[in-house]
C-alpha cells in the first residue's frame, strides 16, 4: 500500500462484467464521485478501493457499482 492510502481502509472487489477500458472509466470516475479512491486491473477484474471507513462504507461502495450498471463481490 502506498503512503498515500495510509490512512484509508482497502477492500479488493470482483467486478465480472468489467468488459473494456470504457467500464473501468466508468467505475474509476464513479467511485471518485463518493469520495473513493479506485484502481482496477480489467484483466483480473479486480477493483481495489480505498476509503475512508468513518465517511463511507463498503454497502455504499457496492451500491455505486450498481447503480452505474456493474455486479460486484
Amino acid at each position: 500500500m502506498s503512503l498515500f492510502h495510509k490512512d484509508l481502509k482497502e477492500e479488493t472487489l470482483i467486478v465480472e462484467d468489467m468488459m473494456c477500458q470504457h467500464c473501468v472509466g466508468r467505475i474509476v470516475d464513479g467511485l471518485k464521485k463518493i469520495k473513493v479512491k479506485a484502481e482496477a486491473d480489467l484483466e483480473t477484474k479486480q477493483v481495489k478501493v480505498f476509503f475512508d471507513e468513518n465517511k463511507i462504507g463498503l454497502p455504499e461502495i457496492k451500491k455505486t457499482i450498481k447503480d452505474l450498471g456493474f455486479t460486484c463481490k
